[in-house]
């Protein structure tokens, strides 16, 4: 076993836990490299990164992937997200043997449902899809943000709209699997009609799903320091909402549907990867930056077993991983804000909260949850209830309350710690789910 696998391993032993034997898990693999950072990024990456760190660093992702198969008792990988970063960035060649050794390090059921890599336009070559086709991968998620060059230029985006066209143009004849697009909603200069002049060619483009995302103006990012200095001003929060329902009422004018706040798809097409975090299914964070989720027993037996959140070290303590000395952090949720977690995403998406799941989970049950609600919370006259086919109980929001979701939560969270203080996890059903 390589030295930093036992390392890992008595990390977790020090701090108590042993982690449960998992049927099933997704991966989420964090290429923290860039060319350059984004205005308005603030997610954890690397630029002006030599070979030899780039290597290393993709050398230690794949053995972290192997230890985590190990330690969960081999289990089966459900779907898989390459992200950043910018994963296609990796020269064509290193990401070729990168992606054959990580798809080593795990064993598949009748093969992966999902494996999604994210790219940028400007990335898009011949030499990188004909990885692709050869590879795993079957999805790609390509960060468009917007055709407009103004406001690409506002973002810091390497891209410009005849790049973001090419690409789409040439991943539509000749990548094997489906495509998805990221458009920014937010932005300093953006209008409705050019972020509907945007959406309007992206869905003509034969695109299958499109993720939004407001613009957040993130402390100690070039966007930050531009709006302190009065350089640029963000849209008010009136027109903020108006070029998001322009933009959520172009797609679905196009035939995808909102099957979660930010996130439209073709039926059949939605995102099988994020299923996993909106429904509490265990995740391995691979790599630098990169954040998983995993249950585990205690060793003291009072808490029985926990989730427990790892999150990857920085580039340059990652790479210690060769001398037997990375330790990831390992932080327990606490049972509530786990449950919270369910609700908050749950409630942002189409099909809403399986209450049947808490009741396995917790041992809460879903009436008990009901009648809370119902006493306690002001939008409970909102919630839609229905039985699925296998018979589980949901609850969920008409898109009119998705859409104003972040408003409603602290309420409900304050609810659900006053009235679930104590709360146990069942050891058995979680890492199977």
């Amino acid at each position: 076993m390589h030295d930093s696998t036992m390392h890992i391993r008595h990390a977790l032993h020090d701090a108590g836990f042993e982690p449960l034997r998992h049927e099933r898990v997704s991966v989420y693999v964090h290429v923290p490299f860039c060319r350059t950072r984004c205005h308005y990024c603030a997610f954890y990456l690397e630029t002006g990164y030599p070979p030899r760190v780039l290597n290393e660093t993709l050398e230690g992702m794949v053995a972290e992937s192997a230890f985590w198969h190990e330690a969960l008792g081999a289990p089966a990988v459900d779907t898989l997200y390459i992200g950043g970063g910018t994963p296609s960035a990796i020269p064509a060649e290193r990401l070729e043997s990168f992606l054959e050794a990580l798809s080593g390090t795990f064993r598949t059921v009748d093969g992966l449902r999902e494996a999604t890599i994210e790219v940028n336009p400007e990335s898009v070559n011949p030499a990188l899809v004909s990885v692709l086709n050869a590879s795993i991968i079957d999805r790609i998620s390509m960060g468009v943000q917007s055709l407009h060059d103004n406001e690409l230029a506002v973002l810091g985006r390497r891209s410009n709209r005849a790049t973001a066209l090419r690409a789409l143009e040439y991943l539509r004849h000749h990548f094997k699997g489906r495509l998805s697009v990221d458009v920014i909603v937010g932005t300093p200069g953006q209008t409705v009609k050019s972020l509907k002049q945007d959406l309007h060619e992206l869905l003509e483009s034969g695109i299958e799903h499109v993720s939004l995302y407001g613009l957040t103006v993130e402390e100690d990012t070039v966007l930050h320091q531009q709006i302190v200095d009065g350089r640029l001003s963000m849209p008010t929060q009136d027109a903020h909402e108006d070029l998001w329902d322009a933009a959520s009422t172009t797609i679905q004018g196009a035939g995808l549907e909102s099957y979660e706040v930010s996130n439209y798809a073709f039926p059949g097409q939605e995102s099988v990867h994020n299923a996993a975090y909106w429904n509490l299914n265990p995740y391995l964070g691979i790599g630098p930056g990169a954040v998983g989720m995993v249950y585990a027993r205690t060793g003291d037996g009072e808490r029985g077993c926990v989730p427990l959140r790892l999150t990857g070290e920085d580039v340059f303590r990652y790479q210690q991983w060769k001398h037997g000395q990375y330790r990831p952090a390992i932080e327990v949720l606490s049972l509530t804000d786990h449950l919270f977690e369910h609700f908050m995403n749950g409630l942002r998406t189409r099909s809403g909260v399986n209450l049947s799941l808490l009741h396995r989970r917790f041992g809460v049950p879903a009436q008990h949850l009901l009648d809370i609600l119902q006493d306690r919370w002001c939008e409970f006259s909102k919630l839609q209830c229905y039985d699925d086919r296998q018979g589980n109980r949901y609850i969920s929001l008409p898109l009119e309350s998705r859409m104003i979701l972040d408003r409603l939560l602290p309420d409900l969270w304050n609810l659900l710690e006053v009235a679930l203080p104590e709360l146990t996890l069942n050891c058995i059903e979680p890492g199977g789910y």
